[in-house]
């Protein structure tokens, strides 16, 4: 999903605003949450309006787009480069609760960069038609 904050000044048509950010959401289930839960992934607001709470709007607008769905919870992850924000997402309710992993994958679903590998005897798989069989 993507919420965008337009705004039109008086040389523009009603059809043709300027856009001043747009922000994208994603759904995820988690057993931790009870069902479904947002993730708010990108926040993109241009400089002219920086500091005219058209970020503020893309927030307050993913929220509610999440609530109305009937997710438990919305997340999201500050970079090192983006940690500055952090009291902005303080104001709409957002707390900090950790940090996270992650592991970068190619197209195929290969590693990246290679790293030890688990003896064979310890590796684990993942089985696409578990989630697709009716229950015995």
């Amino acid at each position: 999903m993507a919420v965008e904050v337009r705004a039109a000044s008086a040389e523009d048509e009603a059809d043709c605003m300027a856009l001043l950010g747009i922000a994208t959401v994603s759904y995820n289930f988690a057993i931790r949450c009870g069902g479904e839960y947002a993730q708010l992934e990108e926040l993109i607001v241009s400089a002219e309006a920086r500091g005219k709470n058209a970020g503020g709007l893309l927030v307050q607008a993913a929220v509610s787009a999440a609530r109305d769905r009937g997710c438990a919870e919305m997340g999201l992850y500050l970079l090192p480069s983006t940690g500055r924000n952090r009291p902005c997402y303080a104001k709409y309710g957002f707390a900090y609760v950790g940090s996270e992993l992650r592991e970068a994958l190619d197209a195929t679903g290969a590693r990246r960069r290679r790293g030890s590998r688990a003896p064979a005897r310890l590796r684990a798989g993942v089985r696409r038609d578990a989630c697709s069989r009716a229950p015995a």
